[in-house]
């Protein structure tokens, strides 16, 4: 779980990129990933090659911030990674969300 967690956070800032942000904050709810990423794990295992790519992308930002969001307080993320589980490869939703998960943004905007 701790790779496919890395590389969400990996197509976040690939995104962030592409987008022409400056600044970016990145929540995930795994907080083993960013533990080790606050602390700039590093070694020779998969993951760290993840995490090294993250490091060396996250300097592309004007400012660059990792942050906790609990599963309760993350619906929309949630939802978004149940509408296509079975579908290999990176999607993203853009200004359109798939049905039925508008309802979670107001969810999560009440949560803050």
């Amino acid at each position: 779980p701790k790779i496919a967690e890395a590389m969400a956070v990996l197509h976040g800032i690939h995104e962030a990129l592409q987008e022409g942000l400056c600044e970016v904050v990145i929540k995930s709810d795994c907080l083993a990933v960013l533990t080790d990423l606050n602390n700039k794990k590093r070694g020779r295992s998969d993951l760290c090659l993840i995490y090294d790519k993250i490091y060396e992308l996250c300097n592309s930002f004007v400012s660059f911030s990792l942050m906790f969001a609990s599963r309760m307080s993350n619906r929309v993320a949630q939802e978004l990674a149940y509408c296509m589980p079975w579908m290999y490869g990176r999607r993203s939703w853009n200004s359109i969300l798939p049905p039925n998960v508008d309802r979670y943004v107001i969810y999560d905007s009440e949560m803050r």
